[in-house]
């Protein structure tokens, strides 16, 4: 007898939880980028704002478009809206919660450094390249903060030599903040300062693409 109340148990415990809607939790180890490695591999950079938003399934996995509002262009030509394409996302009662990719919620004005892939914009290094606008409470001017779910950031390995002789490189003009992670050049600063850095790191860098 206790053996079939304990069978009906497990039972009943599975179809429980087999009525729970699924969310795929997906870890993500990223490594620290360094600040010209965004500015390089951006197409553009702006602070934009989400104004719509729907997830579909592509690939056998969820995916978000968001279409955010260019509030200021910063770098590049990002025009007056931008689609932006993350993984994750809900469709019907089936969730995907991809950590380390960008987060967007109404209202929430962010600086993001973007590259196109086809019809959609991509965040460059997925949440590195995100960084969320907050009024600092003393000087009440708008501060760029850490992205909300950046999962496990490693530090970067010392960047190798190039090899070989006969490999010649693009050498881009180095900026002030050469050799430092992008952490470091624009967490916790006035939007402001950041722009006005971004803008110059991008007219050197990208002049001589």
């Amino acid at each position: 007898m206790r053996l079939l109340r304990s069978l009906a148990l497990s039972l009943t415990l599975f179809g429980a939880a087999l009525a729970v809607p699924a969310r795929d939790a997906q870890a993500s180890v990223s490594v620290a980028v360094y600040f010209e490695a965004l500015v390089d591999r951006a197409d553009t950079v702006a602070v934009a704002t989400p104004i719509d938003q729907s997830s579909v399934w592509e690939g056998g996995r969820i995916v978000t478009y968001t279409r955010l509002k260019v509030e200021r262009p910063v770098a590049g030509q990002p025009g007056t809206e931008v689609w932006v394409r993350t993984l994750g996302g809900s469709v019907g009662n089936i969730g995907q919660n991809v950590s380390g990719e960008p987060q967007f919620t109404d209202g929430q004005s962010s600086l993001l450094f973007l590259h196109k892939v086809d019809s959609a914009f991509m965040v460059v290094e997925r949440g590195q390249g995100q960084y969320p606008l907050v009024k600092d409470p003393k000087s009440a001017k708008m501060t760029t903060v850490r992205a909300a779910d950046l999962g496990l950031i490693m530090a970067p390995k010392p960047q190798a030599a190039v090899a070989g002789p006969s490999a010649t490189p693009k050498v881009l003009a180095p900026t002030r903040y050469a050799n430092t992670l992008a952490q470091d050049v624009l967490i916790n600063r006035p939007v402001d300062d950041v722009a006005r850095d971004i803008a110059e790191a991008w007219t050197k860098r990208h002049a001589t693409k």
